[in-house]
């Protein structure tokens, strides 16, 4: 892909005086907006000094234009600090206008591909930059006050990419569920024993900023949750079994998991990036 030139006169100034000038806002909704202009204002202009490094990455023969890196980096910035994985961290990064200010987006301006975020996040690894710019921003939060301070690990660039990088993946599994469960409970067919599964893929979601150990416990238990949604389907026969829902939640099982030689389920070692959408 190739790199245009970065074309970035600051944040949007009709939306930077929303936010400037907030009468009647109560306190606890100010603070958190304040937290997005100085991520506008202070953080974003620091990582666009890092991009000049990131540019060799991309290459001008190659594909079409890339979307800009700086606000790629910004994406995996606020998505750590706003606990959230790639599918809604888009999400916000296309009606959220809090994203939108911090990542000086404009107006018509959209959204990037969830899927991207994995592939950004690859690429910095596989060309050592994942310390690249995380650890002066993350630094400059924690001295800010915008992010707590609890161990050196915190501030582990490394080790952020990682959790960024297993919560993509869990997210997947984690939607294609959700689906499934969704298309069954439309049918009217939902079974009562399913209703911790419906609390905890259609109304709940995960902390990317879990351990390494519990984001990999989830895995192997949302694994094992699609197994027996694919069983039961098996049960109802040929009408559940070609469903579109249920066709997805098998290639999905087949992409992220096997069964070792003892019949144990295990997560495989790579994914195919991307990920199941709505319908």
């Amino acid at each position: 892909m190739s790199l245009p030139a970065l074309a970035d006169d600051g944040p949007d100034l009709v939306l930077l005086a929303g936010f400037k000038a907030p009468a009647g806002v109560p306190k606890a909704v100010q603070k958190r907006a304040e937290f997005f202009v100085f991520f506008a204002e202070t953080v974003f202009p620091l990582l666009v000094q890092y991009r000049p490094r990131l540019a060799p990455a991309y290459h001008a023969g190659f594909g079409r234009p890339a979307l800009e890196p700086v606000q790629l980096l910004a994406v995996l910035m606020l998505q750590f600090v706003e606990r959230l994985p790639d599918r809604q961290a888009v999400e916000a990064m296309q009606y959220d206008s809090r994203w939108r200010l911090a990542l000086h987006l404009r107006t018509g301006e959209a959204a990037c591909d969830p899927s991207l975020l994995s592939v950004f996040r690859d690429r910095l690894l596989s060309r050592g930059h994942e310390r690249l710019a995380f650890e002066a921003v993350l630094a400059l939060l924690v001295a800010e006050g915008w992010v707590p301070k609890r161990s050196k690990q915190r501030l582990d660039s490394t080790h952020i990419c990682g959790l960024l990088a297993r919560m993509s993946r869990l997210e997947c599994v984690r939607e294609t569920i959700r689906l499934a469960l969704e298309a069954v409970a439309e049918r009217g067919v939902f079974p009562a024993e399913w209703a911790a599964l419906w609390e905890c893929y259609v109304e709940g979601k995960v902390d990317p900023r879990s351990t390494s150990e519990t984001l990999k416990q989830k895995v192997r238990e949302a694994g094992v949750d699609l197994q027996n949604i694919l069983a039961w389907a098996t049960q109802q026969g040929a009408r559940w079994e070609q469903a579109e829902e249920i066709q997805l939640l098998r290639r999905v099982f087949g992409e992220h998991y096997e069964l070792d030689a003892s019949g144990v389920l295990q997560s495989t070692r790579a994914a195919t990036r991307g990920g199941p959408k709505s319908p």
